[in-house]
């Protein structure tokens, strides 16, 4: 019984994971049209998955970059994108029997370069124990650590030699959905 629970587990996050933005490899051809969105994800808790969602503000289309399947060892991601402006429009993070989704206006913006690299900031999430919930409360914030982060993006990205943009956008720390609406989603176990 409890090995069938892992495997659902498992499935369940790769079928959350399959359609994230994956990360560029070091070896990718980068699209002359497009440009890089880079940062790094931190977390505190115990979630199977992180995601943060965002939308390009022109075309509507949604992209998410998830900690399980864009995030490499360093902590950072960088995806290829489009050229356009683009919003948070929310954060999600799951484990087995749970997930819990963020979602609304963020208020935070950014833009694709083409040719350029932009760096989002870190996106980090907290939990901590709430008085009176079974549910602990979550959060998300931008945090800017260029200084670090561009020292592992040098190693992670040597070979990219885009001109870095953005650093100064990412002010101090801020919560990245703070007036969003929250959804719980429990499943329960199936007993056989």
């Amino acid at each position: 019984m409890k090995g069938i629970k892992c495997v659902i587990a498992l499935i369940s996050i790769l079928l959350l994971s399959g359609c994230a933005s994956p990360s560029i490899e070091p070896s990718n051809q980068i699209s002359s049209e497009n440009g890089i969105v880079w940062g790094s994800m931190a977390y505190e808790g115990n979630y199977a998955d992180y995601q943060v969602h965002f939308k390009n503000v022109k075309t509507g289309k949604k992209h998410f970059i998830s900690l399980s399947a864009s995030i490499n060892n360093l902590g950072l991601f960088a995806i290829e994108l489009p050229e356009g402006s683009y919003t948070f429009t929310g954060w999600q993070v799951s484990q087995q029997f749970i997930s819990v989704k963020k979602m609304g206006d963020t208020g935070h913006r950014f833009k694709s370069t083409s040719g350029a690299s932009t760096y989002l900031g870190q996106i980090h999430f907290s939990s901590r124990e709430s008085s009176g919930s079974k549910q602990p409360e979550i959060e998300a914030s931008l945090r800017n650590r260029y200084t670090l982060d561009v020292k592992h993006w040098k190693t992670a990205f040597a070979d990219f030699s885009l001109q870095t943009q953005g650093e100064q956008q990412v002010v101090g720390q801020s919560a990245l959905c703070q007036s969003c609406t929250i959804a719980v989603t429990y499943t329960p176990a199936q007993i056989r």
